[in-house]
């Protein structure tokens, strides 16, 4: 390194796939200030040489695999201004450093694994304008003394484990433009002097257990530049709006103009019973109107109709009645309507037919009559959108009787023990009337807002058999009264804010069959008597904050069908005796620190009924075993990825004859894509992406049975826990279902060449093909325009020539297009999806345009000159796009009396 010339300045090596360490001999480049090594695959520690270099002043190591703690030696480099380590595997205390970084503004170390307390230097740092340490498991309390850091502008200390309240002197950070505390235990009111923050334009408290939004927001109107403001999961009221909602411009017109900075925290849209979506601006969210799950009342006003760009309607469990407006058609752009679990009557409008962009429609649940309606994507829908409406039918002859009743009166609204209970409106804590009830069998109390400590009261209620009071807001510890509940089969407390170890009574209770705490904040060892527990079925203890290692005894718990241990600080390897699980048929452990591979897989093969098995982000590191012994012979669904393996694909995988999801994302595997992956009769869902695969696409998955028929038939139990995708820039999605997965090939973020095969047409039944940042080279087949279900098609940055082909205006469900950054020429097709497609979708190729007369040189050059397509700069390879940000290296270069061609 620097062998050439000591006196370079500036490397940027970003996303090249980069294998290794990051290189000792950097000690050489004795004059360099700008070092970026982002968007590989580096892994290991900090060698020490690279604190010898005093004139650093940027250091970018974004994105990598580095671990291990942060040295000391990071406080000589003096003259940093920006230090980004983050989304790295990086553990331990943060140094006690930052009072020798004197010039330090930037330093972002989100989304590693760091813990402990943020150090005294950080806290008092005068220099700080931006820090990032999100996603992380910092503890104790946010300390920050503004009154030294008066230049922050941005903070963001989102998804720890700090604890509250959140302190008054944060409102001495008067310069602060962005703050992030979402998703800490900070509890409490927000402190008055929130107010004086006038230079406050980004705030996200969201899921902090705040309390008085009244308080809130009479402090929050004070920050007159908040532009963007988080604050779910805290308050529990709602304002209910009136129909000049059907008057808003920029969804009838769809000129929807966002000025917005880069968020530097992620905005939240949570959905019930479907994914989770994060983004990181305004403008990656969907044209929304959501008000489900309230209690509205009156019609759906037919000037909805107006709202042409609106793209999701859900007005899902409510009191809205009359008929469904015939208006509703005029919503051209229309994805999902939800109009479910509410009064509404008559008939569903033949008009609906129209909306062409309709994926999600649903009206179950209300007092609907006549005759479905047929035709385009109303022969999609699945029958339970439709069900709940005994007037409904398929049948020609089928007549409507506008005064039939779906429910009996007495359902409409329940009253128990004297308290009126309105669908999702339960608030408080339970009352003690509750506990005399002795002969309740079943408690469903799942999806209100109760809050509190769960009663002792609870165990005289010695006949229960199902108790769900999951989805509120209790606290505190789980009370130990299970010894009591000897008939309790079904508990469920998930998603609550429950704290501490698990009681006694419930680890030993002998009648659980189903038992899920996942989503609270429950510590200590999982320490189930399996001995006991002999009828256990079901076991849920995901996202909580349980300690490892994984119990052995778990194995005794022999009638086990489902297992979800995700995310928890687990550790260590999966013991030898989870081979006498041969009952089970769904397992998680994502996210919990394990180590060994190759062992947990030799383990969990002897698990014959698995057809779940979730594994993402473990094994940091270690090689993709390759023992051709093993065998997972009715595996459904296999997601091992964000692990970091190194090696290839393996051939044990071929032997997984039944696999309908595989999830190898997010890897560095190299080598080619096997061909046998086309003979899977049941795949429908592939992500390989974000490897290093080489060499072709293999014309077998251009075979594959399932997405060709489209008939995609999931024999599965509900899962009682989430299987999750990740994409890079867009939103992370989380599914209880295979069967929920839409069905997809993405082979994005490798090192693929050769053409794009012409027989991708067969795949009628897949939604989503994704190519991005290839090599891929030659034409866009006209015949994808055959891939009629598709609905996401991005091959940008490749090498592609020719033109787009105009059939594919005739993909009428597509509504994410991208071949920007190729080599493409002549005039950008319109009509259909065409007209929707923004400009983006097609920059970085300086043949195309709009004009009607522009012409197609089949012999046109490059976007890029010759010597961009590959050039050699101290010893290292960089492909076409990985030199953003050269010009500086090319200068300094050049001035060390380097050349090109």
């Amino acid at each position: 390194m620097c062998a050439i010339s000591t006196r370079i300045q500036v490397l940027n090596f970003s996303n090249n796939h980069f294998s290794g360490q990051v290189p000792k001999d950097l000690a050489n480049c004795t004059f360099l200030k700008h070092l970026s090594f982002d968007g590989n695959g580096l892994s290991g520690s900090l060698p020490g040489t690279l604190f010898q270099l005093k004139n650093f002043s940027e250091l970018n190591l974004q994105g990598n695999r580095i671990s291990g703690p942060l040295s000391n030696g990071i406080g000589n480099l003096s003259n940093l201004f920006k230090l980004d380590i983050s989304s790295n595997l990086f553990s331990g205390v943060l140094p006690d450093i930052f009072g020798s970084l004197a010039r330090l503004e930037h330093f972002s170390a989100m989304s590693n694994s760091f813990t402990g307390h943020l150090p005294n230097s950080l806290v008092n740092s005068p220099s700080l304008q931006m820090l990032n340490l999100n996603n992380n498991s910092l503890s104790g309390p946010i300390n920050l003394n503004c009154s030294a850091m008066k230049n922050l502008v941005s903070l963001g200390l989102g998804s720890n484990l700090f604890l509250g309240p959140i302190p008054d002197g944060l409102s001495s950070c008067r310069g602060l433009k962005a703050l992030n505390l979402a998703r800490n235990n900070l509890g409490g009111e927000l402190p008055i002097n929130f107010k004086n923050l006038k230079s406050l334009t980004q705030l996200s408290l969201s899921n902090t257990s705040l309390s008085n939004i009244l308080s809130a927001l009479r402090i929050l109107q004070h920050c007159r530049n908040l532009s963007i403001l988080g604050l779910t999961r805290n308050f529990h009221d709602k304002q209910i709006p009136n129909d000049s909602l059907t008057e808003l411009q920029s969804l009838i017109s769809g000129n929807i103009t966002i000025d917005e900075p880069v968020s530097s925290f992620q905005l939240y849209a949570a959905r019930q019973g479907g994914p989770s979506l994060s983004y990181r601006q305004i403008s990656g969210l969907r044209p929304t109107l959501d008000l489900s799950y309230n209690i509205l009342q009156g019609p759906i006003w037919p000037s909805f109709g107006n709202l042409k760009r609106l793209h999701v309607l859900n007005l899902k469990e409510n009191n809205l009645s009359g008929p469904i407006p015939n208006n509703l058609s005029g919503m051209t752009y229309l994805e999902k309507l939800d109009l479910s679990h509410n009064k509404l009557s008559g008939e569903i409008p033949r008009a609906l037919v129209n909306l062409s962009f309709l994926s999600t429609f649903d009206v179950s649940y209300n007092q609907l009559c006549g005759e479905i309606p047929e035709g385009s994507q109303f022969d999609t829908f699945p029958d339970t959108s439709f069900e709940g409406n005994n007037g409904l039918c398929s049948a020609e002859y089928c007549t409507c009787q506008s005064e039939q009743t779906l429910h009996s009166p007495g359902e409409k609204k329940m009253t128990t023990i004297g308290l009126p209970f309105g669908i999702g409106a339960a608030t408080g804590s339970l009352p003690g009337t509750l506990y005399q009830l002795k002969n309740l069998s079943e408690l469903n109390l799942q999806g209100n807002r109760i809050s509190g400590p769960l009663s002792n009261g609870i165990g005289n209620l010695s006949n229960l058999v199902k108790l769900d009071i999951s989805s509120n807001l209790f606290s505190g510890v789980l009370p130990d009264i299970f010894g009591r509940l000897a008939r309790l089969e079904h508990f469920s407390a998930m998603s609550n804010l429950f704290t501490g170890p698990l009681p006694n009574s419930l680890v030993n209770s002998p009648s659980l069959q189903m038992l899920y705490l996942n989503n609270n904040s429950l510590s200590g060892p999982i320490n189930l008597n399996c001995s006991a527990m002999k009828n256990l079925l079901s076991l849920d203890l995901g996202s909580n904050l349980f300690l490892g290692p994984i119990p052995d005894g778990l194995s005794s718990c022999r009638g086990l069908k489902v297992l979800n241990l995700a995310r928890n600080n687990l550790g260590g390897e999966l013991p030898n005796n989870f081979k006498n699980l041969k009952s089970l048929t769904q397992l998680s452990l994502s996210n919990t620190s394990l180590s060994n591979i190759l062992s947990a897989l030799r383990i969990l093969q002897h698990c014959r009924n698995l057809s779940i098995l979730g594994l993402t982000r473990n094994f940091h590191d270690e090689q993709m075993p390759n023992d051709e012994n093993l065998h997972f012979k009715n595996l459904n669904g296999l997601i091992l990825a964000n692990c970091k393996l190194r090696g290839s694909i393996p051939q044990w995988l071929s032997s997984c004859h039944k696999l309908q999801l595989l999830d190898l994302s997010w890897n560095h595997l190299g080598g080619s894509v096997p061909s046998w992956l086309g003979k899977f009769e049941s795949l429908f869902y592939l992500d390989l992406s974000n490897n290093s695969l080489k060499g072709e696409i293999p014309k077998s998955l251009t075979e594959l049975p399932s997405l060709i028929s489209g008939n995609i038939t999931i024999d599965e139990p509900v899962s009682s826990f989430q299987l999750h995708t990740a994409r890079q820039g867009g939103p992370i999605l989380s599914y209880r279902q295979i069967s929920s997965f839409r069905p997809t090939l993405d082979l994005s973020y490798n090192n693929l060449q050769g053409p794009i095969w012409p027989d991708f047409w067969n795949l009628k039944g897949l939604h989503v093909l994704n190519l991005k940042e290839n090599n891929l080279s030659g034409p866009i087949p006209n015949n994808l325009s055959g891939m009629t279900g598709l609905e996401k098609l991005d091959l940008s940055h490749n090498k592609l020539s020719g033109e787009i082909p105009r059939s594919l205006v005739n993909l009428s469900f597509v509504s994410t297009f991208d071949v920007s950054y190729n080599n493409l020429c002549g005039e950008i097709p319109e009509e259909g999806q065409f007209d929707t497609f923004p400009s983006a979708s097609f920059e970085g190729n300086n043949g195309l345009c709009h004009a009607e007369y522009c012409t197609c040189q089949s012999e046109q050059t490059p976007i890029h000159s010759p010597w961009e397509k590959k050039r050699i700069i101290i010893g290292l390879p960089f492909e076409i796009g990985a030199a953003t940000g050269f010009v500086l290296t090319v200068i300094y270069c050049s001035m060390s009396g380097l050349s090109f061609p």
